[in-house]
């Protein structure tokens, strides 16, 4: 207990707890933020959104809208995780990216800007999120939410054409 005086002549009692603070406690957690704009204007996409997708299960385990203004996003992805990060927006060509969270991971942030171009004749994107099995050209499940992209995408627009082409790694026994 300590005393602090109220006024002339006159003393209160109050209690007080003093905590001591955990050393080097950080939290497990990956944040990504990042600007997502348009390349020829470098200007905010207006309607921006990204998405957390949870590779072993589809679901879709978070998201964000991108500030109509600056184009920036932040968002926390838990550990132990691999997961497709889906950049979209109205009319524009989607982007995406791939990201392994390790368990028992530490603290970081990782920055991932963004360019989204409008669906025009000559526009092309770089599908990151197709896989195949090693030495197969059997498509693998996590596959399946980048694919259905492409499908929604060709869906809307019927006056769109597509070509998908790709290319193989080194690895396999050829």
């Amino acid at each position: 207990n300590i005393s602090v005086p109220a006024t002339a002549g006159a003393s209160m009692k109050k209690d007080v707890s003093v905590i001591a603070p955990v050393a080097d406690v950080q939290p497990k957690m990956t944040s990504l933020e990042g600007i997502v704009r348009d390349p020829s204007t470098n200007q905010a996409v207006a309607n921006g959104r990204v998405e957390i997708i949870d590779k072993k299960t589809g679901a879709i385990i978070g998201s964000a809208k991108v500030d109509p203004v600056t184009g920036k996003y932040i968002l926390i992805l838990p550990e132990d995780g691999n997961y497709n990060i889906f950049y979209s927006a109205k009319d524009r060509l989607f982007s995406s990216e791939n990201l392994v969270v390790p368990e028992n991971s530490s603290y970081q942030e990782i920055s991932s800007h963004q360019e989204l171009k409008p669906v025009i004749a000559g526009s092309t994107t770089v599908l990151r999120n197709i896989f195949f099995d090693e030495n197969k050209s059997d498509l693998k499940k996590e596959s399946l939410t980048e694919l259905k992209e492409i499908f929604k995408l060709l869906n809307d627009r019927k006056d769109l054409k597509a070509e998908i082409s790709g290319h193989t790694d080194a690895k396999g026994n050829d």
